[in-house]
């Protein structure tokens, strides 16, 4: 839910203090929890050997720890019988769905450092107390963590210690790692386009019923399909839910809506091509021209009804949001190739794979498809 459901407002969180002052004291605060940790290891070895040892493999121990950090969530979610779609680990992440491994670098992930995109398998399991269960699972990995290795830490030497290293030390290090993660991760992020674990569980507190029934379906949806679920496979309940909950509401949410729909039916092969050109019709009757029914159309016209100089009058010939960029391309190309233009077709498909490298998490196979349908209908 961190992606489509705005963070509680900061200043009522802060009070009179500065959002600023608050976000310097919580950066301060934190520095010093991994300062303290690295000293503690690093003096843990006797020689220089070993403290360089421990300053090359301090990204490892991080990396570790943010592993502990997202695993809790995962658990989490099994445990309340929802699925996971994906997991982010630093710059390592893995599509349980598409059973695919990706670089995930800083820019898109859904937190600092790493995510875990929990799917809710019903509507009667989707429930605000599951939500914010998976959501601190996360920080209480990194806390009992931590208490325990306190513990380990408190109780003194270990069996087979020398006087090169010292085991205490290093488990009182790992422990300050860990509960610096498990607090940053609950202190407010004071970040406009990232959420954290705590901005998320004081967001799900204070939502009344009423808004998280109507709001639930169409985040879950966002969310799964920004993380490269196929349109085809997303969950029925949300499909129906978004569906009746925005029926007799206009505005964006019921547009976003019906962009789903027509989107499932073009990616459902074989695609049932009169009820296609139905929908992208009322589509366009009911919001006019823009460039993803433009594109959409176009790309229709051109590959599943083949007619190329309907095709050609149906692009989008205005300016465009940048997420719009690879079905446009995509739309460009389907024309240049129902036109016979194949080596101009090529070029188009380039730079759409290019702009959706740019933009997705994980591997996109509905743009794989359409890429192949593309391809299908060039001349030889």
């Amino acid at each position: 839910m961190s992606e489509a459901i705005q963070v509680a407002d900061e200043q009522s969180l802060v009070g009179e203090v500065s959002t600023s002052q608050w976000h310097s004291l919580k950066a301060i605060f934190i520095a010093f929890l991994w300062i303290f940790a690295l000293l503690a290891v690093w003096s843990a070895f006797a020689e220089p050997e070993g403290r360089l040892f421990a300053w090359a493999l301090s990204p490892v121990g991080y990396w570790l720890l943010l592993a502990v950090h997202e695993m809790g969530h995962a658990v989490a979610t099994w445990l309340v019988g929802w699925r996971v779609l994906a997991i982010g680990i630093g710059p390592l992440g893995y599509h349980f769905h598409n059973r695919e491994f990706a670089f995930v670098p800083r820019s898109k992930r859904t937190e600092h450092a790493g995510f875990v995109l929990p799917v809710p398998t019903s509507a009667a399991t989707c429930t605000v107390g599951r939500n914010i269960f998976v959501t601190a699972a996360g920080p209480a990995a990194n806390l009992i963590l931590a208490a325990g290795l306190f513990a380990a830490w408190w109780l003194g030497p270990l069996p087979g210690a020398d006087d090169t290293v010292d085991p205490p030390l290093i488990l009182l290090g790992i422990a300050v790692g860990s509960l610096a993660l498990g607090i940053q991760s609950l202190l407010p992020s004071f970040h406009e386009k990232f959420s954290n674990d705590g901005d998320n569980i004081r967001t799900n507190l204070g939502l009344k019923p009423i808004e998280w029934s109507n709001e639930r379906a169409i985040a879950y949806l966002a969310a799964a399909l920004r993380h490269q679920m196929r349109l085809r496979d997303l969950p029925s309940w949300m499909i129906d839910e978004a569906a009746e909950s925005t029926a007799h509401i206009d505005g964006d949410h019921r547009r976003y809506v019906e962009t789903v729909l027509i989107g499932i039916v073009l990616d459902s092969p074989p695609v049932d091509v009169a009820e296609a050109r139905q929908m992208l019709d009322e589509f366009r009757d009911r919001y006019g021209s823009s460039e993803w029914i433009g594109s959409c159309d176009a790309y229709f016209t051109a590959v599943w009804e083949g007619d190329a100089a309907r095709a050609r009058a149906s692009l989008w010939q205005g300016s465009y949001n940048e997420e719009s960029k690879a079905l446009m391309l995509a739309a460009e190309a389907a024309v240049l190739a129902r036109e016979g233009r194949a080596t101009e077709a090529s070029q188009k498909l380039r730079k759409m794979r290019s702009a959706i490298k740019k933009e997705a998490v994980f591997p996109d196979h509905t743009f794989r498809d359409i890429d192949r349908q593309i391809q299908a209908i060039m001349p030889a």
